[in-house]
């Protein structure tokens, strides 16, 4: 049914894809942990719930709260989900903020 030696080589061609891909990834989320890490920009990672799940330093000098705060506290320790002007911001995203 299938040329064996042709079948292993397109599995090998595949297995040598697939390391590859891995190995990208591993390095693209390495150079995207370290612009983050080192960005002068505050950035907060959060759930559709409020809920912080990454915090970088940049976030911590300016809000004046360690890790620990900004998740206890939530998106709403640092963000007035009321206010008018968030809903008309083009560069906060509809799922950031409840409707």
């Amino acid at each position: 049914m299938f040329n064996k030696p042709a079948y292993e080589e397109l599995e090998r061609q595949v297995r040598q894809l697939k390391r590859g891909a891995a190995h990208r990834e591993r390095v693209e989320a390495r150079i995207f942990s370290a612009l983050v890490e080192h960005s002068v920009d505050a950035v907060l990672l959060t759930a559709p719930g409020g809920q912080i799940i990454f915090s970088n330093p940049a976030a911590h000098d300016l809000f004046q709260m360690t890790y620990q705060e900004l998740v206890q506290g939530g998106r709403n320790a640092v963000v007035d989900e009321n206010d008018p002007r968030l809903r008309d911001n083009p560069r906060i995203t509809p799922v950031s903020l409840k409707a």
